[in-house]
């Protein structure tokens, strides 16, 4: 970093050749989980007295795009049977972005445990093809076991009625589990 422009009083910081490697590392980077993974990053430095200036120069070069979505199921309860109008955050054809490519999978999770699937699990693998621009995304969920929601035990209230608190609650015996329930009890609650 340069000095604040406001700290003119201040030393200049020491130029670090090993920490400005890192950085241009880093915006490689940031340009990959973006779809870039052509992206060039090349630098010159110029040294003028005691200063050094940086030029960094990026050329983004082509995107990477979804080729295919696997979603593999060890159970024969898939996404669309839970919601028709489910959808992934990235589908065939979509630009590659890592966010999207990580939600997917959290996107899953969500499915299931707002479907009584409380002890749902998920994963996500991708594999890159830079060379035609093509990534192909599996994800692999475990849904478990299917559960209702069982009795409520109330335990350590002093300040407010049992009934009270049973009353706040979004969901009743015997429902099937849904996180969004347990959700909205606990914001009732509180």
């Amino acid at each position: 970093h340069t000095r604040p422009f406001y700290q003119f009083w201040k030393p200049r910081p020491p130029f670090d050749p090993d920490t400005f490697d890192t950085d241009l590392g880093r915006l490689k980077r940031l340009y990959q989980k973006d779809g870039y993974y052509h992206a060039a990053v090349t630098s010159r430095l110029d040294v003028l007295d005691d200063l050094v200036s940086a030029q960094v120069t990026i050329d983004e070069g082509p995107r990477v795009y979804v080729a295919d979505v696997v979603v593999k199921v060890n159970d024969s309860i898939q996404p669309a049977a839970l919601s028709p109008n489910f959808k992934l955050p990235l589908g065939k054809g979509d630009p590659f972005e890592e966010g999207k490519y990580q939600l997917g999978e959290e996107s899953l999770l969500r499915l299931y445990r707002h479907n009584g699937y409380p002890f749902a699990k998920a994963s996500r693998g991708a594999q890159v093809y830079v060379g035609p621009g093509q990534v192909y995304i599996w994800y692999a969920v475990t849904p478990g076991e299917r559960a209702n929601f069982g009795s409520t035990t109330v335990a350590g209230a002093r300040q407010v009625a049992r009934r009270v608190i049973i009353r706040e609650l979004t969901y009743k015996g015997g429902e099937r589990f849904d996180t969004r329930k347990l959700a909205a009890s606990r914001q009732r609650l509180l």
